[in-house]
């Protein structure tokens, strides 16, 4: 359940905000694009994980998310994060990449 928590999160803040759908679809892309693009493998698998889509999709929903939504949804980004680390999906770097670029695309998305 919790592998599925930030796209359930982005989800539920796009469909109570439709216009930031299109925002959802393009940090989705851009995490694609940059995963091709850095190639940096997971600790524990051949596959490639930087920037971490768990972490920037958490990021992501929690930035564009109404205000009253954002502490809960915070708080919920940092067990995501913490997670991913703990359990070996991610280094702390793919993760730290993960978070700001979802932040960052939010913020952005907002103003």
């Amino acid at each position: 359940m919790l592998n599925a928590l930030p796209y359930l999160m982005t989800a539920i803040v796009c469909l109570q905000q439709p216009t930031v759908v299109v925002g959802c679809v393009q940090n989705a892309l851009l995490n694609w694009v940059l995963i091709q693009i850095i190639r940096q493998p997971r600790p524990h698998s051949s596959s490639y994980g930087m920037p971490s889509g768990h972490a920037q999709a958490a990021a992501y929903a929690t930035a564009v998310a109404r205000p009253s939504m954002r502490w809960p949804l915070l708080a919920l980004t940092a067990v995501i994060a913490a997670q991913r680390v703990v359990e070996g999906y991610h280094t702390p770097l793919q993760v730290v990449m993960g978070l700001s670029l979802g932040g960052l695309l939010g913020s952005v998305r907002l103003h």
